[in-house]
């Protein structure tokens, strides 16, 4: 009865949202600013996620991440990796602005060539071999996170309009366990703003579905995160194989709702991190167990096409 009692409100602050933010102005009203249509937009279609049934490693916010994570520049060839901000002392503007620098080593460890930048693509395995800045979080706070957690946008007028997830740590099937976890959904947008298709975000791969075919509470599209992995997909109770052999993402219903129009949400353009260029999380052996890239000049928000293979 509760549950109902939940999905029925939310549905409701949907509905009235909905219909404040899209519907079309008052004759004689002044036409909105750019400003204004840009936060219609967001709330209108941010989206509701449907967390899998037990579910432990829930969204949370990347400032908290930072707050709990250590930076560091991992280096290959056997030389030991460095440390440029202790645990709790990292500093987003630095991060977002460039000012954290580091360097390659030689086979001797000793510095070669130039400084490399925090705001450079810097993240390990996209950069050199397994050399590159990374966050390092404290173990203690992989389980933080909760859905009354902020959500993060990316817009441009009469494109798209992305939404990011952010998770502590990805809890993924066999082979890709690791810190930090950006997921993301993203809206067409036609000349005029209005919503098209959206794309569902998996394992740097991606699926489709028109707007109006999506599921939706009001105009927000309902987004299934795979237990574990997080993956985004558009249905729930589902079993979806996944480009790793034998490794299947599963979605269920019952789980914890995040209603991510009722919580902050921030242009993530605006946000001190933004154009880090590193790794949110520390190295592993392979590119699937490191950290991975968040939202940056590096990390298209977009799929790189729109006929990207239809959702099942």
């Amino acid at each position: 009865m509760r549950r109902r009692r939940t999905t029925s409100l939310l549905a409701a602050a949907a509905t009235t949202i909905s219909l404040v933010l899209v519907s079309a102005p008052q004759a004689g009203a002044a036409p909105a600013s750019e400003t204004e249509i840009q936060a219609q937009l967001y709330l209108a279609y941010a989206p509701v996620v449907y967390l899998a049934k037990g579910e432990t490693r829930r969204p949370t916010n990347a400032g908290a991440f930072i707050q709990h994570a250590a930076l560091g520049w991992a280096h290959d060839s056997n030389c030991p990796n460095h440390q440029l901000a202790g645990l709790g002392t990292v500093n987003a503007d630095w991060m977002g602005d460039g000012r954290y620098t580091h360097h390659l080593d030689n086979a001797l460890c000793s510095p070669t060539g130039g400084e490399y930048r925090s705001n450079q693509g810097v993240r390990p395995y996209d950069f050199q071999g397994a050399e590159g800045m990374y966050l390092d979080l404290d173990p203690a706070y992989e389980n933080m996170g909760s859905v009354r957690a902020e959500l993060y946008y990316d817009y441009q007028k009469g494109d798209h309009i992305t939404y990011w997830f952010f998770y502590a740590y990805n809890d993924g099937p066999l082979v890709q366990n690791h810190e930090g976890d950006w997921e993301r959904i993203s809206i067409k947008l036609s000349p005029t703003n209005q919503p098209l298709t959206v794309a569902y975000f998996s394992h740097d791969s991606s699926c489709v579905l028109s707007y109006p075919s999506v599921a939706k509470t009001g105009t927000h599209p309902h987004v299934y995160s795979a237990k574990g992995s997080h993956a985004s997909y558009p249905k729930g109770d589902e079993t979806y194989p996944t480009q790793f052999p034998g490794v299947n993402d599963h979605t269920t219903k019952g789980g914890e709702i995040w209603a991510t129009y009722i919580r902050p949400i921030h242009d993530v353009k605006t946000m001190s991190w933004y154009g880090y260029g590193g790794a949110w999380g520390r190295v592993g052996h392979t590119t699937w167990t490191s950290g991975p890239q968040g939202p940056s000049a590096f990390k298209s928000p977009t799929p790189s096409s729109w006929t990207s293979p239809a959702c099942f």
